[in-house]
């Protein structure tokens, strides 16, 4: 009945173990579809492999679980029905056969629970080890120092900035074109090839100011702080191409400044697009950063639950230990008390052979005497048959004695009257 109650718990705690492995699979899947639809955005496919590489193995533990617990079932039905054949037959060869075999099987038990906790221990480990932490602290860490730099950027390149710069401009423009006037009334005359290259000089820098803002309209990915400290550049150095320019070309450069202020304007606005996109991005950036944080969480309380489950598991593995010292130290008194038993049933049937021996002899003996006691009885009956006969025939003879006995007396009392008659 031990026996039986003791396997029984035994596979209570198996199938607990089976349940809390499916769960813990169940929880892997579904934190990989959760992360599969926040990760579909990033295009991050690691945390997925990991999860299914978890999953791999906790069914490949699950699955060597269940074999050990098939493969130790039937030992344990074998040694029930042993147990119960046994305890229902209580023969000497059942007994010899059965007590060499119990303290093996146990040890098989033993080696094959221990085998179980390393696989155990080892597929923790290894979750543990592809567990995604690190790695997406490290992505935590290299998304909140993006999200600092296009702070940066988004500071460096606000509305009111490109507004302040822009009137800095046209002061500086308009301040150098009075400085220009009043140095050209003050020359006499200048040549005209002066002017022509001078226009050319200002027609170069405008023109490859066109081309660069076109290629910063064809490339918006480009950082709006490097545009506006080009655009800086280019304006400084048309105005000091301005500064040596006749006052003739007052009207090129008016409509120049016009044209650069609708280039400008033209900037402003793919900034402020630009300025836009950066915000969204930014958003999403921090939606991904605590989902990233949220899947963290998850894997830390997994992990921390499968601890406890271990903990749980290890109490229950170092109890089915004692257990099984103590069936060990029982199986022991057992075996003593059987080989007691064994040794006394030897004697007991060299004692019951001995015994039956002298009843055989005894019972030889009284046959003999129960013979001879026949032969005594048979001579003493015909002795008595034959004193009968002789009582038979001596009172006959007494009878016979009596009556001439009687005879006699008769005649004596006849002469005793005839002599008195006489005398």
């Amino acid at each position: 009945m031990r026996m039986a109650a003791e396997v029984t718990v035994e596979s209570e705690e198996k199938t607990d173990l089976i349940k809390s492995l499916t769960q813990i699979m169940g929880q892997s899947k579904s934190l990989q579809n959760s992360q599969s639809s926040s990760v579909e955005h990033e295009g991050v496919n690691e945390p997925n492999r990991q999860l299914t590489q978890q999953q791999c193995s906790a069914t490949s533990i699950s699955n060597s679980l269940e074999s050990s617990e098939g493969i130790q079932n039937k030992p344990k039905q074998e040694e029930n029905r042993h147990h119960e054949d046994c305890v229902d037959g209580r023969t000497d060869d059942t007994l010899s056969e059965s007590l060499p075999n119990e303290p093996i099987e146990e040890k098989q038990k033993m080696e094959k629970l221990e085998q179980e906790n390393s696989r155990f221990h080892k597929g923790i480990k290894s979750m543990e080890s592809e567990a995604p932490v690190k790695e997406l602290e490290q992505n935590n860490c290299t998304m909140a120092e993006e999200q600092n730099e296009v702070q940066k950027k988004l500071n460096m390149t606000d509305a009111q900035v490109g507004d302040l710069k822009l009137s800095e401009l046209r002061d500086q423009r308009l301040s150098q074109d009075d400085s220009s006037k009043e140095s050209n009334s003050t020359k006499t005359s200048i040549p005209q090839d002066g002017n022509e290259s001078g226009f050319r000089e200002l027609q170069a820098p405008t023109s490859l100011s066109f081309s660069q803002e076109s290629e910063t309209r064809v490339m918006p990915q480009s950082p709006p702080t490097i545009v506006v400290h080009d655009r800086l550049a280019k304006a400084i150095h048309s105005d000091q191409h301005q500064t040596e320019q006749p006052a003739d070309d007052s009207k090129s450069q008016l409509e120049q400044l016009s044209q650069e202020k609708a280039d400008l304007e033209a900037s402003k606005l793919q900034l402020q697009t630009e300025l836009d996109r950066l915000r969204e991005e930014n958003h999403q950036i921090k939606s991904w950063q605590t989902q990233l944080k949220k899947q963290c969480d998850e894997y830390k309380e997994a992990i921390k639950n499968q601890r406890t489950e271990l903990e749980n598991k290890q109490r229950s593995l170092e109890e089915f230990k004692q257990i099984c010292q103590n069936q060990k130290i029982h199986l022991a008194e057992y075996k003593r008390q059987a080989e007691e038993d064994h040794s006394l049933m030897l004697n007991m049937k060299g004692t019951i052979g001995e015994l039956i021996k002298r009843l055989e002899q005894h019972a030889d003996e009284f046959d003999s005497k129960l013979m001879e006691e026949k032969r005594k009885q048979e001579r003493l009956y015909k002795k008595l048959c034959e004193q009968s006969e002789l009582r038979l025939k001596a009172e006959q003879r007494s009878a016979q004695l009596n009556a001439s006995v009687e005879k006699l007396r008769r005649e004596l009392a006849e002469t005793w009257q005839l002599k008195e008659s006489t005398v």
